[in-house]
């Protein structure tokens, strides 16, 4: 079942608003988290990389907006902070 407040993860029919401004919020959020503090980097959780590869946040950010997110990631769960 999907969370009501991250449809915007899977509405690609063309790059809307709503998802530009999910995928810069979760961007914020991933450079809030451990790996980028330390190291400049996040997970990149789009629909080749499907998170283990850590990429520069803008590297992910391209990646989500022609990939998409890997499927069924409503929850963020390789993206928790410690």
């Amino acid at each position: 079942m999907e969370p009501e407040h991250r449809k915007w993860m899977y509405d690609r029919k063309r790059i809307r608003e709503e998802f530009v401004q999910g995928v810069d919020g979760f961007i914020d959020y991933a450079m809030s988290l451990y790996p980028f503090l330390t190291d400049g980097v996040i997970r990149c959780l789009c629909l080749k990389c499907k998170c283990p590869n850590f990429e520069k946040p803008e590297d992910v950010k391209l990646h989500l907006y022609k990939k998409g997110f890997e499927d069924d990631y409503y929850v963020w769960t390789a993206h928790v902070s410690n």
